[in-house]
């Protein structure tokens, strides 16, 4: 370090110091499962069947459905029963 002095080469090296650090923590948070910097997606093969989402504080996990069969609504049709009729 040729022509700087030994306050310039102490900040050069603190500096590089704190540097290495962060870049070691942010190494950390980046392999970290729940980190939240780490995007999260939810699809589904048949969106018209089955809605996901998934949010920002979602573990990594992987989840399978399986749909049997989909429901329809049902409609009751029929007549009101006198008062007579209905039972007591």
């Amino acid at each position: 370090m040729g022509n700087i002095s030994r306050q310039q080469q102490s900040l050069f090296l603190f500096f590089l110091k704190c540097a290495q650090d962060i870049q070691g923590s942010a190494q950390k948070l980046m392999q970290n499962d729940h980190s939240s910097f780490h995007t999260r997606t939810a699809e589904s093969s048949d969106s018209k069947k089955v809605t996901a989402a998934a949010s920002g504080g979602a573990v990594s996990k992987s989840y399978e459905v399986k749909v049997n069969a989909i429901a329809t609504a049902q409609m009751n049709r029929g007549t009101l029963l006198s008062e007579q009729a209905r039972p007591l």
